[in-house]
């Protein structure tokens, strides 16, 4: 028995041998077999059959993963159902969805993947090694004329890997993994899992903006989007080591400049809970520290009366072991698995541990918290960092939940305390989970003085606490923009040398893989304004981290230059233009065209008409430097594009 389905080029089969996928832009899916960890043991189906247009596995432990394939006009999409039907509570770990042998049309050469968090590698790479890709995976050829995709379009119970392995024989298994942690189904329960869609066409920029659409679709609450916030930031001069007096000064130079009511929001970063400025970290006890004596009512008072919006970091999912909740609270904590009595630490560095967001009292904690900050301080805009420590593996109160949904429990009462007038920045978070629990994103890696900055680099590509590795998660992840909330890129840095606070902070890094010296914090104005440029394409979050009383006559009118902020939604161009360079084109409205090159050698890019979107006579202005050029016909070649660098090209009148 057989159930076809065709779809605009899908050709979709279904048979108790498993489900096979074809389209000529992607080549063959086939054998999408099932397979289960039931108490860690690994179980393969003791049977398969088709059941009302489903494909239906049965597991000898009792589970039942249904899959119903479903089409429209665009997609195929699958409905993965898991039920127990036995009479046991079952501790189910991962289930393979679907393991296809994959057998990709030849041109399909290159793979995105998504981290799951912020500081997880993100972009486009080979797919000659295995790779594994949270919650959406993307494959495209080097001209930009063939893509395929795939996505979890409600990742909002689980965390859903996509994972390609390579096979002895030179083919390749694609499998779709829901990652359910071990987490307890009741005897008679149905877990309905995210659907999985699945894209082809000739554009895989355009099928990550489907998938983030289709997603939102799902979990975006129908509200229209704000307009995203403009304001400063203490940490990347100060890191921690501001005061009321440094924030006083800061405000004065914004005011007295020509940013005034452009930069909106004054944002006071980690540190301000510390007694004692020498104290070692309390995340878990927020109270204002010694740094803030009249309190935290009384400095976003005191911002109120400045004309500012007054905005607060803290880490909520977090506790360190320096803090009285964790010595009051040790059953508050996620624990090891396999033991209730061990705590799950969560950080290499200084013992950080995760909140269970299960428990009510846990709960109730998170909700006085955030009525203190909103209620009684007055805080109009929170950025909340290390989110993933309450999404952490491990023994909950709830065993039934998983950490994504332990997470956005905790979310979720943030977000009923913020209403709708205040601004939740995600930082340090569970990417795709967190789509319709907060306003902004984090996207990527922290920004620092230094161009690259080689820290942990077997698992961070580009390093971290460095411009480089904030631009490529900003080029990478755009498609996020006003579809699932304001990405923030990261902070403008414009100083090019370093501060004492920045050395201190970075000279004994514990994630750093090689001697740090003083001259490695030199940024040259392409690498700055590079910077800017990029932040000002993407249209999201623009928030400026420096003393702005140290900033020179050209910085202010840099900073100028980015008002009013792009706001026309904007492309990646699929064409591949170097490992390092990408190109963005808007979609709509006046056309600008975006260059950017992280690589260390300069670059030389010519687009064909079709590609730049213009005919005949030509004529583009740079936005920030005022530079024109012009000419007539195909190519259109541009200036030389530094290393470093970026530019942007606005079509005028020839």
């Amino acid at each position: 028995m057989e159930s076809d389905v065709k779809n605009r080029g899908w050709n979709v089969e279904v048979s108790a041998e498993g489900i096979e996928f074809f389209h000529a832009n992607v080549g063959n899916c086939i054998k999408g077999s099932s397979s289960i960890q039931i108490n860690n043991e690994l179980l393969l189906p003791d049977a398969v059959y088709l059941e009302h247009r489903k494909r239906v596995s049965r597991f000898n432990c009792g589970l039942v993963l249904s899959l119903a394939i479903e089409q429209n006009a665009r997609e195929i999409t699958v409905f993965p159902e898991l039920e127990n039907r036995s009479e046991n509570v079952l501790a189910v770990g991962d289930v393979v969805l679907m393991d296809f042998q994959a057998d990709w049309s030849s041109s399909l050469s290159s793979c995105f993947v998504n981290g799951r968090t912020m500081v997880d590698n993100t972009g486009l790479g080979s797919l000659d090694g295995d790779v594994v890709s949270n919650a959406v995976i993307g494959l495209t050829d080097h001209e930009g004329r063939s893509a395929f995709a795939a996505g979890a379009i409600r990742p909002d119970d689980a965390w859903y890997d996509f994972r390609v392995v390579g096979k002895e024989n030179g083919a390749k298994s694609f499998q779709v993994i829901c990652r359910l942690e071990n987490t307890l189904m009741e005897a008679g329960t149905v877990r309905r899992l995210s659907p999985i869609r699945f894209y082809a066409g000739t554009s895989l920029s355009f099928l990550l903006e489907r998938y983030a659409e289709d997603t939102a679709e799902q979990m975006v609450p129908l509200a229209a989007f704000r307009e995203p916030p403009a304001g400063w930031c203490s940490w990347y001069h100060y890191y921690g080591t501001d005061d009321v007096d440094e924030i006083r000064k800061n405000m004065r130079a914004i005011r007295s400049s020509p940013l005034a009511g452009r930069l909106q929001v004054i944002q006071v970063d980690d540190g301000w809970n510390l007694p004692e400025p020498s104290c070692p970290r309390c995340w878990g006890d927020w109270e204002s520290g010694s740094k803030f004596p009249d309190g935290m009512k009384a400095l976003a008072d005191e911002i109120h009366d400045n004309g500012f919006q007054a905005g607060l970091w803290l880490a909520p999912f977090s506790v360190d072991e320096g803090s009285r909740l964790y010595k009051e609270h040790p059953e508050w904590l996620v624990h090891s698995i396999g033991s209730k009595d061990q705590l799950d630490p969560l950080a290499d560095c200084g013992g950080v541990f995760g909140l269970d967001l299960t428990r009510p009292d846990v709960q109730e904690f998170v909700r006085s918290t955030f009525r203190r900050v909103f209620n009684e301080w007055g805080f109009d805009y929170i950025k909340i960092d290390f989110l993933a420590h309450g999404a952490s593996e491990g023994v909950r109160f709830d065993q039934t939940k998983t950490g994504i949904e332990a997470f956005r429990i905790g979310m979720k009462i943030i977000c009923e305390e913020a209403g709708p007038d205040r601004f939740i920045l995600n930082c340090g978070s569970p990417v795709a989970a967190s789509v319709g629990l907060c306003d902004g994103m984090r996207i990527g890696l922290d920004v620092g003085g230094r161009w690259f900055a080689p820290m942990n680099m077997q698992e961070w590509q580009y390093g971290n606490c460095c411009l480089k590795a904030a631009a490529n998660s900003t080029i990478w992840r755009q498609w996020m923009q006003r579809v699932w909330w304001h990405n923030d890129p990261d902070c403008v840095i414009l100083r090019n040398q370093m501060t004492d606070v920045e050395w201190n902070t970075f000279k004994d890094h514990p994630f750093a893989n090689s001697p740090v010296c003083p001259e490695d914090f030199t940024l040259t104005s392409e690498e700055t304004m590079g910077w800017l440029r990029l932040i000002w394409l993407s249209g999201g979050m623009l928030i400026v981290s420096e003393d702005m009383t140290t900033l020179k006559p050209e910085h202010w009118a840099a900073l100028e230059r980015c008002w009013p902020i792009n706001t026309a939604a904007i492309r990646r161009l699929d064409r591949c233009f170097g490992s390092e360079t990408s190109v963005f084109k808007t979609v709509f409205g006046d056309l600008v065209l975006g260059f950017f090159n992280l690589s260390d050698i300069p670059v030389s890019i010519a687009l064909s008409s079709e590609e730049a979107g213009i005919e005949g006579n030509w004529a583009f202005e740079e936005v920030f430097s005022r530079d024109v050029i012009q000419g007539n016909g195909e190519p259109i070649v541009f200036p030389e594009l530094p290393a470093h660098a970026g530019r942007l090209w606005r079509a005028v009148n020839p």
